[in-house]
């Protein structure tokens, strides 16, 4: 039997009515508060649709901190690995739509001091979209720099590119 995601993702129409209904759940609060496995799903399947329109609201979700079943008592009865794409979904998912979610990685650092959950998790994204050359991500945030506006958002991204460069070693 064929799932709905796969016969949606067959048509171009089907996949943006899909993008639409995914985007609805991005934005509603209530889904963040009393559905969080919804979100993340919804978040895991923007990425594997690599949908630029849902970048904007990926970043408002840059924070969004997964919680496993295992971990929901206050007792934690096994231990397993878990990723920093894990532990947050949008990472995953801005980094699967790769470069046009460049834009909006790069006003997140630019905005959020270097040492936040925001602009780490920015840094991330940045460092998993260059993972083949990183040297080159480390160009992009030092080029972002140079048509900064202010002098903390120049600060803030030559640090960024100072966290990649220190990883690329």
């Amino acid at each position: 039997m064929t799932s709905v995601n796969s016969q949606r993702a067959g048509t171009p129409s089907l996949q943006a009515d899909e993008i639409s209904d995914l985007l609805l759940i991005l934005r509603d609060t209530k889904v963040r508060e009393q559905d969080p496995q919804r979100l993340t799903k919804a978040i895991e399947r923007i990425g594997e649709l690599k949908a630029p329109a849902a970048v904007e609201d990926l970043v408002q979700l840059i924070t969004y901190n997964r919680k496993f079943e295992w971990e929901r008592d206050d007792v934690i009865n096994e231990i397993r690995l878990i990723t920093i794409g894990n532990r947050y979904p949008a990472i995953s998912a801005l980094s699967q739509i790769g470069k046009p979610s460049l834009p909006a990685v790069i006003k997140v650092v630019k905005t959020h001091e270097i040492g936040s959950v925001e602009s780490e998790n920015a840094v991330f994204v940045v460092q998993t979209i260059f993972r083949e050359h990183l040297s080159e991500g480390i160009d992009y945030l030092k080029e972002a720099a140079s048509v900064a506006s202010s002098p903390e958002e120049v600060q803030r991204l030559l640090n960024a590119a100072e966290v990649l460069n220190k990883r690329a070693k």
